[in-house]
Order: structure tokens, then sequence, then C-alpha cells
């Protein structure tokens, strides 16, 4: 009977996990590229652009899927689908939502993280969503605003060759400058992001379900 049980229960929680990436449809980006470039990279493998990472699965998820990459030790962050509007002024997912009141950001509130200079949003390497100039090179979140297209692919494809030249233009002059405010927003880390480094990363997502 136990056993049976079991047997249930993995099945259950394998069919979750399964469905999960099939719902999200997320494709992680093999090459670095600025935020702009990243999109735009994005909808030529046929997405609607980065993705909107608007929910406690969809972070957690989003999450695993850039762990490797997040704990290569030079603190890197991966774009998604998150930005500051420039009519409205306003912090959007892409998707036209507004982010929840407790969205792990690295600082306490939204208005903190000075979105207006940096408009685009990041899941650092600590796990918190963080706002970002968006003309350091770095990997992405593909993924479609209304999750109607299965091909999910979770894995690195050949997009390396695809808009590399236009981010060694961006590159030279603005890596070091404004670059290392995303990154190095290490120095807000009186949020403790330091600590749960190598803690699970579901220690990050803050979000009631």
């Amino acid at each position: 009977m136990r056993l049976n049980c079991f047997l249930l229960l993995l099945a259950t929680v394998l069919t979750l996990k399964i469905a999960t990436a099939y719902l999200f449809n997320f494709h992680f980006s093999s090459s670095d590229q600025t935020y702009q470039a990243s999109e735009t990279l994005c909808q030529s493998l046929g997405y609607d652009g980065l993705a909107v990472v608007s929910s406690p699965e969809m972070l957690h998820y989003a999450l695993k899927l850039t762990q490797t990459y997040r704990s290569s030790g030079s603190q890197v962050g991966v774009y998604i689908g998150l930005r500051n509007n420039s009519f409205t002024h306003l912090v959007t997912w892409d998707d036209g939502s507004f982010p929840a009141e407790d969205t792990p950001w690295n600082t306490d509130t939204v208005e903190e993280l000075d979105f207006a200079n940096r408009p685009f949003g990041n899941i650092h390497s600590t796990g918190n969503v963080r706002a970002n100039s968006g003309r350091n090179n770095r990997r992405a979140i593909c993924g479609n605003l209304n999750s109607n297209n299965y091909d999910y692919d979770d894995d690195d494809d050949d997009d390396d060759d695809d808009d590399d030249d236009d981010d060694d233009d961006d590159d030279d002059d603005d890596d070091d400058d404004d670059d290392d405010d995303d990154d190095d927003d290490d120095d807000d880390d009186n949020h403790d992001d330091d600590d749960d480094d190598d803690n699970d990363d579901k220690s990050q997502i803050s979000w009631s379900s």
C-alpha cells in the first residue's frame, strides 16, 4: 500500500514538472548580449520576447533553469521581460501586468531600484530581481506573453552567432561604467543577498502562492 502511494506521488511530481516546463515555455539563451539584442534574439527564435517571470512558480523554474550559469562565480545576472515604461514611467512586465508587491527585489521597495536610470529587469546571481542598465552582455530567458507555443527547449541552441556584433559596440563603452551597477549592487547587499548564495534558490522566492 505504501509503495503504491509512493509511486503515485512520484508520478504526480514528475507530471507536474513536465507540465510546468511546457506551460512556461522558457528558453535560456546561450550567448551573452545586451538587453535589447537579447530581446531581438528571442524574437528571431520564435518567442514573443524576454520571459515574464511574474509568479513564484515562474521564478522558481527560471532559477532552476539558470542556476549553473548564475552560480558560475562572476555574479552574473539574467535578463527577463521586465522594464520601466518610458511613456507611463511605470515598471511593468512585458505582458502589461504589474509586479506583485512581494516580488523578491534586492531592495525594500521597487522605487528604491532606480528603474528610471536602469530601465530593464534581470534576475541577479543571488536570485533577486533587480534593475539593470541593459548595456552589459549577459544571457537571457526567452518566453511568450501567452504560452500557446509548446516547443519547450531548456538547453542552449545555436543562437550564439546572432547579434553578437551589436553588443560588442556597446560593450566597450559602457561595460565598466553603469554596467556594474546591477551586479555589483552587491553593495546593497545589506539585503543578505550574499548569505543565501549557496542556499537553495527557493529561499529567494518570497511571493505567496
